[in-house]
This record gives C-alpha cells, structure tokens and sequence, in this order.
C-alpha cells in the first residue's frame, strides 16, 4: 500500500484509512506492507526506515523536499509509488 503519511507520526482521515485497512488485512492472513513518507527535510534524500507495526511491514521514506516545498503536493504519490515498486522487487 502508498500513503503519503501512517501512524503514529501522522494522524488524519487517509493515514487512520490506511492503518486500519493494512490491519484488516494482515489480520486476515495477507502480507501487507505500507510505504509512505516519514519527513520532507531529511538529511539524506531517499533514506528508508523499515519497522513492523501490528503486523504490517512500514516503510518510511526521508525525503530532502523542504527547499522545494511547492512541488510536495503534487509530487508525493509519483515518489511514494515509485520507490514503492523499488522496495517490492528487492
């Protein structure tokens, strides 16, 4: 799954969308994993953090974005997807 932001760090109507589906259905038995963006401002562009989150594989991206902070909206899902599919083939 993409997002653009998941719990905890993030609280709103599509990340809490998100988690419950991702939980929904690894607690039906699928592997899930999410990738979504953790901050804009990362010291290194492209850093990714794996964890495990009720059993759900996250994947949260460092993005060095801040300076170019009027591109955010409408780049956030071609990168997400993007690095998405990068993840899911290694």
């Amino acid at each position: 799954m993409a997002t653009s932001h998941y719990p905890p760090a993030y609280v709103a109507g599509v990340e809490l969308i998100t988690e419950r589906m991702a939980r929904w259905l690894a607690g039906a038995g699928h592997a899930v994993e999410v990738v979504c963006v953790e901050q804009i401002d990362a010291s290194q562009h492209g850093s990714v953090h794996t964890s495990e989150q009720d059993d759900v594989v996250v994947h949260r991206l460092g993005l060095k974005l801040a300076e170019r902070a009027s591109t955010w909206g409408c780049a956030t899902a071609t990168i997400v997807c993007a690095t998405g599919s990068r993840l899911l083939e290694a």
